[in-house]
């Protein structure tokens, strides 16, 4: 759906405290331009919401099927401000060929260029931007969806994520047990 935005995520501090600041800072200015803008969140970071009502956003809490979500969402966030390693939700959306806005900590961990498969935003105001970007241009999602497809074939699939394991195990085969 053309103004769906969808985040998931677990009730971590990280998330809680990405969410929080997009929800305080980020989303007035989304609903005010776009009010038919919707925000769905998927995930036991709903815990950590409670009796939050806001315009536009439905806590979900679990979803047993999260492809649906995934698949009626116009547009993917990830508004993580801190934390370390790897961000499953950054490596979800893309491995789906969603587009998707995050920050630069979202992308951290990742290996080849990932900015190019996502769209960066390292401020309140250029998150609101992109997002607003993305949800006024159906081409832009569309296109910025097919940089992350073609993203995680090189970098998310199978045979690349253990194409340096394999390699060193036929490397090192021998045909004689180790010593």
């Amino acid at each position: 759906l053309a103004n769906r935005l969808l985040y998931v995520g677990g009730a971590n501090g990280a998330n809680i405290d990405g969410l929080r600041r997009f929800l305080d800072n980020c989303w007035p200015a989304i609903r005010q331009t776009c009010p038919e803008a919707q925000l769905r969140v998927c995930g036991y970071i709903y815990q950590a919401f409670l009796g939050d009502q806001r315009e536009g956003v439905t806590f979900l809490g679990h979803v047993d099927d999260i492809e649906l979500e995934y698949a009626e969402a116009a547009l993917l966030i990830n508004p993580i401000w801190v934390g370390t390693g790897l961000k499953i939700k950054t490596v979800e959306a893309l491995a789906r060929g969603k587009a998707l806005v995050t920050t630069s900590k979202g992308v951290e961990g990742m290996r080849g260029n990932p900015d190019l498969a996502c769209a960066i935003a390292d401020s309140d105001e250029a998150f609101v931007s992109r997002v607003l970007a993305f949800l006024a241009s159906n081409d832009s999602r569309t296109t910025l969806g097919a940089a992350a497809g073609e993203y995680a074939k090189q970098y998310l699939s199978i045979e690349a994520v253990y194409e340096e394991f394999l390699s060193f195990l036929d490397s090192h085969a021998s045909g004689e047990p180790p010593k």
